[in-house]
């Protein structure tokens, strides 16, 4: 019944906060229905593909 403690790891919150840009973005676009150009798309997409590989290549080194 004691308390539990998680603790995150640097990567972990690396990733948590890359994420922040990108939920903001969709927020905006969709709820405030902020316009944006296809450079802030492209920029956007850039982010999530790169937090996918920082993600992929973090589980790859746990399992080696």
């Amino acid at each position: 019944m004691g308390k539990r403690i998680l603790i995150v790891g640097g990567v972990a919150g690396g990733l948590l906060g890359a994420i922040e840009p990108v939920s903001a973005t969709l927020f905006s676009a969709l709820w405030l229905g902020t316009l944006f150009t296809g450079a802030d798309w492209a920029g956007l997409v850039l982010m999530v593909v790169t937090i996918a590989i920082v993600s992929l290549s973090k589980g790859n080194q746990e399992e080696a």
